[in-house]
């Protein structure tokens, strides 16, 4: 698949969603269309089927936008089902991850730090390195963590900060 085939197939509206031009599958009921369905939760990615193959529907606006499609594509404010092309971008699997939300199991609020022996550990790690260190307080653990995530993640750090404060 590469971006001139994918032209012919489908207009993308600027909701985030790819519409069919041409009728697809001997369907001519879906011309003009909405393309692709969600699988059951708890996924929320949609798929796009093209002749035989599957693909997210994510991964084939990031293709009909730039032409290329790279190892991950990562969507920027963390919503799955958000594929407007402003919020998607070219991303490393290692890149991807620091971008990750919160973990459900996580009883402290806050990404990478969590309660220990009578301390608060913060915990990065970045390209399978991975940085630990004690604290006394919940604040230090925090402020470590924040600090070392704006550094070492950069535009991928996701953390416990609103939208409002990242760099």
């Amino acid at each position: 698949m590469n971006q001139a085939e994918l032209k012919k197939l489908f207009d993308y509206d600027k909701a985030g969603f790819l519409v069919w031009k041409v009728r697809p599958h001997r369907r001519g009921d879906l011309k003009g269309a909405r393309a692709g369905w969600s699988r059951p939760l708890p996924s929320i990615r949609r798929h796009v089927q093209i002749g035989k193959k599957l693909f997210y529907e994510h991964r084939l606006i990031f293709l009909w936008h730039h032409g290329f499609l790279p190892k991950t594509v990562d969507h920027i404010n963390g919503q799955g089902d958000d594929n407007r092309i402003e919020n998607l971008r070219a991303a490393t699997p290692s890149q991807n991850s620091c971008n990750s939300k919160i973990p459900s199991n996580n009883k402290s609020g806050i990404k990478g730090v969590h309660f220990y022996n009578g301390k608060w550990i913060a915990t990065i790690t970045l390209r399978h390195k991975r940085k630990s260190k004690g604290f006394k307080t919940f604040e230090a653990a925090k402020n470590f963590r924040l600090s070392a995530e704006r550094k070492l993640h950069k535009e991928f750090s996701r953390g416990f900060y609103s939208s409002n404060d990242r760099l």
